[in-house]
């Protein structure tokens, strides 16, 4: 029979059954839960949109779902979307049903914008941006961090990284600076490299108090006055897809 609840209470219900926040997810994979905020809402819509299915037609709701109706779901969904889309779908599914499922693979070609800059080309972002937004612009350069990693920025004497990971002894090899520590996917903590030139920007910044900042439904504690997250990246896509003049 199918279920008298929405598509979308149907996949909220359901991801609500395995959500396991503030435990890190590389000390608990592979336990069947879900970690972070961010993978909540990617797996909550891709349930609403299996859910939708199983109601078009006339399958029942999630809590009777089955392996088969999953599969050829998904091959369905393989006419449609990206494989990265079509593989956070079948996660969601695999983790609400609790069994694996066969990965699909996309047959709709994805074409994927570079996302490599030049030198030239950040300097001329970051010239046009605000103080703040242009110095996370040049330390999410440097460093190669993540939007949302701006806003994690900590000395490494203040924060270590995470030690479930064997990092290279050799992986700032050739780089002078002062290491920081960023929170990545997962929880992750990480050692960056910074040059003394954006340490002494960077600090010049430092918060008397750490701020909170919610980005995207995630909470942080930052503690320089300098862009990150969504707020930061819009702005820098906005200037990439209507580049400032050459300067």
């Amino acid at each position: 029979m199918p279920s008298f609840r929405s598509p979308k209470a149907q996949a909220e219900h359901a991801v609500s059954r395995k959500i396991a926040l503030g435990t890190g997810r590389h000390d608990h994979q592979n336990d069947g839960r879900i970690h972070s905020l961010g993978t909540v809402r990617g797996y909550e819509q891709a349930l609403k949109g299996f859910a939708d299915y199983l109601r078009q037609h006339r399958l029942g709701d999630l809590h009777s779902a089955t392996e088969q109706e999953a599969q050829h779901y998904l091959a369905e969904r393989s006419q449609l979307v990206g494989q990265k889309t079509l593989d956070l779908d079948r996660q969601a599914i695999q983790i609400h049903l609790g069994q694996r499922l066969e990965i699909v693979c996309s047959s709709k070609l994805s074409i994927l914008s570079t996302r490599s800059y030049t030198p030239a080309q950040v300097e001329r972002i970051a010239h046009a941006q605000s103080e703040a937004n242009s110095l996370a612009t040049r330390l999410a350069y440097h460093a190669g961090l993540r939007a949302h990693e701006l806003l994690t920025l900590r000395p490494a004497g203040e924060r270590v990284a995470s030690g479930h990971r064997q990092w290279s002894a050799e992986r700032f090899t050739g780089r002078e600076g002062d290491r920081y520590t960023v929170v990545g996917k997962g929880g992750l903590v990480r050692e960056v490299v910074l040059s003394r030139e954006l340490v002494t920007a960077l600090e010049a910044k430092r918060l008397d108090e750490p701020r909170l900042v919610i980005d995207r439904g995630v909470h942080y504690n930052q503690h320089y006055d300098i862009g990150g997250g969504r707020a930061w990246s819009v702005t820098a896509d906005e200037l990439l897809t209507h580049p400032p003049p050459k300067i």
